[in-house]
Protein backbone atom coordinates (compact mmCIF):
# COMPACT_ATOMS: atom_id res chain seq x y z
CA UNK A 1 0.00 0.00 0.00
CA UNK A 2 2.67 3.00 0.52
CA UNK A 3 4.22 2.11 -2.80
CA UNK A 4 0.71 3.55 -4.15
CA UNK A 5 1.54 6.36 -2.41
CA UNK A 6 4.99 7.32 -3.65
CA UNK A 7 4.09 6.22 -7.71
CA UNK A 8 4.99 9.67 -8.86
CA UNK A 9 7.33 8.50 -11.87
CA UNK A 10 9.78 11.30 -10.80
CA UNK A 11 10.50 10.30 -7.09
CA UNK A 12 13.73 8.46 -7.60
CA UNK A 13 13.02 5.40 -4.86
CA UNK A 14 12.91 1.72 -5.84
CA UNK A 15 9.97 0.32 -6.74
CA UNK A 16 8.40 -3.29 -5.97
CA UNK A 17 7.55 -5.38 -9.24
CA UNK A 18 3.76 -7.32 -9.15
CA UNK A 19 4.49 -10.75 -8.97
CA UNK A 20 3.26 -12.85 -12.09
CA UNK A 21 0.28 -13.61 -9.58
CA UNK A 22 -0.39 -10.23 -8.56
CA UNK A 23 0.92 -9.94 -5.44
CA UNK A 24 3.72 -7.62 -3.98
CA UNK A 25 4.38 -10.02 -1.39
CA UNK A 26 4.13 -13.31 -3.21
CA UNK A 27 4.95 -16.68 -0.92
CA UNK A 28 7.71 -19.24 -2.68
CA UNK A 29 8.65 -22.58 -1.40
CA UNK A 30 11.82 -23.64 -1.32
CA UNK A 31 13.13 -27.12 0.65
CA UNK A 32 9.89 -27.02 2.51
CA UNK A 33 9.73 -23.91 3.50
CA UNK A 34 7.79 -21.00 3.00
CA UNK A 35 9.75 -18.04 1.96
CA UNK A 36 8.10 -14.22 1.69
CA UNK A 37 10.03 -12.62 -1.54
CA UNK A 38 9.84 -9.21 -2.85
CA UNK A 39 11.58 -8.08 -5.91
CA UNK A 40 12.33 -4.09 -6.35
CA UNK A 41 13.42 -2.06 -9.01
CA UNK A 42 17.18 -0.44 -9.11
CA UNK A 43 18.59 2.47 -7.81
CA UNK A 44 21.97 3.31 -9.77
CA UNK A 45 24.43 5.02 -7.67
CA UNK A 46 26.46 5.26 -4.24
CA UNK A 47 25.68 6.30 -0.59
CA UNK A 48 27.36 9.19 0.91
CA UNK A 49 30.51 8.63 2.55
CA UNK A 50 29.97 9.56 6.69
CA UNK A 51 31.76 13.02 7.29
CA UNK A 52 31.47 13.62 3.89
CA UNK A 53 31.99 17.57 2.91
CA UNK A 54 28.19 18.96 1.45
CA UNK A 55 27.35 21.74 -0.35
CA UNK A 56 24.76 24.27 0.05
CA UNK A 57 23.84 23.00 -3.71
CA UNK A 58 24.15 19.65 -2.28
CA UNK A 59 22.01 19.90 0.88
CA UNK A 60 19.45 22.18 -0.79
CA UNK A 61 18.69 19.28 -3.32
CA UNK A 62 18.76 16.40 -0.46
CA UNK A 63 16.31 18.80 1.59
CA UNK A 64 14.10 18.99 -1.63
CA UNK A 65 13.79 14.90 -1.82
CA UNK A 66 12.87 14.90 1.72
CA UNK A 67 10.53 16.74 1.40
CA UNK A 68 8.77 15.22 -1.86
CA UNK A 69 9.27 12.11 -0.27
CA UNK A 70 7.00 13.75 2.87
CA UNK A 71 4.42 14.81 0.49
CA UNK A 72 4.17 11.47 -0.75
CA UNK A 73 3.51 9.98 2.17
CA UNK A 74 0.68 12.12 3.83
CA UNK A 75 -1.81 10.66 2.66
CA UNK A 76 -0.33 7.09 4.06
CA UNK A 77 -2.21 5.56 6.86
CA UNK A 78 -1.35 2.15 8.23
CA UNK A 79 -2.14 0.42 11.41
CA UNK A 80 1.66 -0.41 12.16
CA UNK A 81 2.56 2.75 11.38
CA UNK A 82 1.79 3.98 15.16
CA UNK A 83 4.03 0.56 16.46
CA UNK A 84 7.50 1.80 19.05
CA UNK A 85 9.95 2.39 16.78
CA UNK A 86 13.32 3.41 18.79
CA UNK A 87 14.49 5.78 16.29
CA UNK A 88 10.99 8.01 16.76
CA UNK A 89 12.75 11.01 18.72
CA UNK A 90 9.40 11.52 19.96
CA UNK A 91 8.76 8.33 21.75
CA UNK A 92 10.19 9.09 25.12
CA UNK A 93 13.83 7.19 24.88
CA UNK A 94 15.65 10.48 25.01
CA UNK A 95 14.22 11.45 28.55
CA UNK A 96 14.33 7.68 29.80
CA UNK A 97 16.65 7.69 32.95
CA UNK A 98 16.55 3.83 32.56
CA UNK A 99 18.78 4.52 29.19
CA UNK A 100 21.15 7.08 31.25
CA UNK A 101 23.33 4.18 33.30
CA UNK A 102 23.90 2.67 30.34
CA UNK A 103 26.45 5.46 28.64
CA UNK A 104 29.79 6.01 28.55
CA UNK A 105 32.03 7.89 30.65
CA UNK A 106 32.63 10.34 27.40
CA UNK A 107 28.83 10.68 26.69
CA UNK A 108 27.14 11.15 29.64
CA UNK A 109 28.18 14.62 30.37
CA UNK A 110 27.28 15.22 27.21
CA UNK A 111 23.73 13.82 27.06
CA UNK A 112 23.24 15.71 30.99
CA UNK A 113 23.81 19.12 29.23
CA UNK A 114 21.62 18.37 26.46
CA UNK A 115 19.06 18.09 29.49
CA UNK A 116 16.99 21.25 29.33
CA UNK A 117 16.97 21.14 25.01
CA UNK A 118 15.69 17.91 25.19
CA UNK A 119 12.63 18.41 27.56
CA UNK A 120 11.64 21.60 25.07
CA UNK A 121 11.96 19.44 22.45
CA UNK A 122 9.36 17.44 23.78
CA UNK A 123 7.38 20.25 24.64
CA UNK A 124 7.29 21.24 21.24
CA UNK A 125 6.69 17.56 19.37
CA UNK A 126 3.69 17.34 21.67
CA UNK A 127 1.82 19.79 19.68
CA UNK A 128 3.69 19.72 16.00
CA UNK A 129 2.07 18.01 12.87
CA UNK A 130 2.49 14.54 12.43
CA UNK A 131 2.26 11.96 9.46
CA UNK A 132 4.03 8.55 8.48
CA UNK A 133 7.53 9.89 7.52
CA UNK A 134 10.85 8.04 5.97
CA UNK A 135 12.44 8.25 9.44
CA UNK A 136 16.11 7.43 8.24
CA UNK A 137 17.42 9.96 5.78
CA UNK A 138 21.23 9.98 7.22
CA UNK A 139 24.09 9.74 3.83
CA UNK A 140 24.06 6.03 4.02
CA UNK A 141 20.43 6.13 2.68
CA UNK A 142 21.23 8.84 0.14
CA UNK A 143 22.40 7.90 -3.05
CA UNK A 144 24.73 9.77 -5.37
CA UNK A 145 26.27 9.63 -9.04
CA UNK A 146 29.76 9.01 -7.76
CA UNK A 147 32.11 9.95 -5.29
CA UNK A 148 32.87 13.21 -6.90
CA UNK A 149 29.12 14.40 -6.52
CA UNK A 150 27.27 15.52 -3.35
CA UNK A 151 23.95 16.12 -5.63
CA UNK A 152 21.62 13.74 -4.12
CA UNK A 153 20.21 11.09 -6.75
CA UNK A 154 18.25 8.58 -4.74
CA UNK A 155 16.26 7.45 -1.47
CA UNK A 156 16.39 3.59 -0.09
CA UNK A 157 15.31 1.52 2.96
CA UNK A 158 11.76 2.47 4.08
CA UNK A 159 11.89 0.25 6.87
CA UNK A 160 12.23 2.75 9.86
CA UNK A 161 8.65 4.00 8.93
CA UNK A 162 6.65 5.20 11.46
CA UNK A 163 3.57 7.59 12.53
CA UNK A 164 5.28 10.73 13.96
CA UNK A 165 6.39 14.39 13.99
CA UNK A 166 6.85 15.52 10.49
CA UNK A 167 9.52 17.87 10.45
CA UNK A 168 11.53 14.58 12.31
CA UNK A 169 12.43 14.16 8.68
CA UNK A 170 14.65 17.15 9.03
CA UNK A 171 15.95 16.52 11.96
CA UNK A 172 17.19 12.87 11.10
CA UNK A 173 18.70 14.31 8.18
CA UNK A 174 20.37 17.34 9.77
CA UNK A 175 22.02 15.31 12.30
CA UNK A 176 23.69 12.78 10.48
CA UNK A 177 25.11 15.58 7.83
CA UNK A 178 25.20 18.78 9.62
CA UNK A 179 27.36 19.08 12.47
CA UNK A 180 30.54 18.51 10.83
CA UNK A 181 29.68 20.49 8.07
CA UNK A 182 32.34 23.52 7.66
CA UNK A 183 29.15 26.12 8.51
CA UNK A 184 26.77 23.83 9.98
CA UNK A 185 24.16 26.51 10.87
CA UNK A 186 24.07 27.59 6.60
CA UNK A 187 24.06 23.22 6.07
CA UNK A 188 20.83 23.37 8.08
CA UNK A 189 19.42 26.46 6.54
CA UNK A 190 20.39 24.86 2.83
CA UNK A 191 18.29 21.46 3.92
CA UNK A 192 15.66 23.31 4.98
CA UNK A 193 15.23 25.85 2.24
CA UNK A 194 15.12 22.87 -0.05
CA UNK A 195 12.34 20.95 2.08
CA UNK A 196 10.12 23.83 2.77
CA UNK A 197 9.91 24.63 -1.39
CA UNK A 198 7.80 21.13 -1.11
CA UNK A 199 6.14 21.20 2.47
CA UNK A 200 6.10 24.85 3.88
CA UNK A 201 7.17 24.75 7.69
CA UNK A 202 5.27 26.33 10.38
CA UNK A 203 7.38 28.76 12.25
CA UNK A 204 6.77 26.94 15.33
CA UNK A 205 8.51 23.94 13.15
CA UNK A 206 11.37 25.94 12.42
CA UNK A 207 11.31 27.51 16.08
CA UNK A 208 11.42 23.36 17.28
CA UNK A 209 14.49 22.31 14.74
CA UNK A 210 17.70 22.69 15.94
CA UNK A 211 16.49 20.75 19.56
CA UNK A 212 15.00 18.28 16.98
CA UNK A 213 18.45 17.66 15.60
CA UNK A 214 19.75 17.69 19.01
CA UNK A 215 17.30 14.99 20.07
CA UNK A 216 18.42 12.77 17.28
CA UNK A 217 21.91 13.45 17.76
CA UNK A 218 21.09 12.08 21.57
CA UNK A 219 19.30 9.52 20.56
CA UNK A 220 21.44 7.51 18.70
CA UNK A 221 23.90 8.31 21.57
CA UNK A 222 22.17 6.17 23.59
CA UNK A 223 20.96 3.75 21.34
CA UNK A 224 24.23 2.85 20.16
CA UNK A 225 25.87 2.56 23.66
CA UNK A 226 22.98 0.35 24.44
CA UNK A 227 23.96 -1.44 21.08
CA UNK A 228 27.18 -1.88 22.32
CA UNK A 229 26.39 -3.35 25.03
CA UNK A 230 23.57 -5.80 24.66
CA UNK A 231 23.95 -6.64 20.53
CA UNK A 232 27.48 -8.48 20.39
CA UNK A 233 26.37 -9.29 16.68
CA UNK A 234 26.77 -5.76 15.45
CA UNK A 235 29.22 -4.19 18.35
CA UNK A 236 32.20 -3.32 16.32
CA UNK A 237 30.68 -2.10 13.39
CA UNK A 238 28.30 0.57 15.78
CA UNK A 239 31.32 1.08 18.05
CA UNK A 240 33.30 2.41 14.93
CA UNK A 241 30.71 5.04 14.31
CA UNK A 242 30.72 6.48 17.72
CA UNK A 243 33.47 8.83 17.56
CA UNK A 244 32.01 10.83 15.26
CA UNK A 245 28.95 10.89 16.70
CA UNK A 246 29.81 12.07 19.86
CA UNK A 247 32.05 14.61 18.16
CA UNK A 248 28.89 15.91 16.44
CA UNK A 249 26.74 15.80 19.58
CA UNK A 250 29.33 18.29 21.07
CA UNK A 251 29.50 20.81 18.06
CA UNK A 252 25.93 20.94 18.14
CA UNK A 253 25.84 21.41 21.83
CA UNK A 254 28.08 24.51 21.45
CA UNK A 255 25.42 26.63 19.05
CA UNK A 256 22.57 28.72 19.85
CA UNK A 257 19.57 27.08 18.82
CA UNK A 258 17.69 30.30 18.76
CA UNK A 259 20.40 31.66 16.41
CA UNK A 260 20.44 28.66 14.29
CA UNK A 261 16.63 28.96 13.98
CA UNK A 262 16.99 33.13 13.11
CA UNK A 263 19.21 31.74 9.91
CA UNK A 264 17.06 29.31 9.14
CA UNK A 265 14.21 31.58 8.98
Amino acid sequence: PCSSHLSAPDLPIARVIVSRTGRLLPRVELDGRCHAMRLETFLPGMTFDDDQPISLTGFDAIGSLVGRVSVALSTYHHPASTNFMPWDIANGLVLDSDLRPGLGADARPLVERAQRRLESAAAAMAVLPRQVIHNDGHGGNLLRANDESDVVTGMIDFGDLVHTVTVADLAVSGSNLVPHQRDPIASLAALTAGYHVHRALSDAEIDALPDLVLSRLVLSTLLVDYQIAHAPHIASAVASERPGLLADLERWLAIEPAHVAEHVR
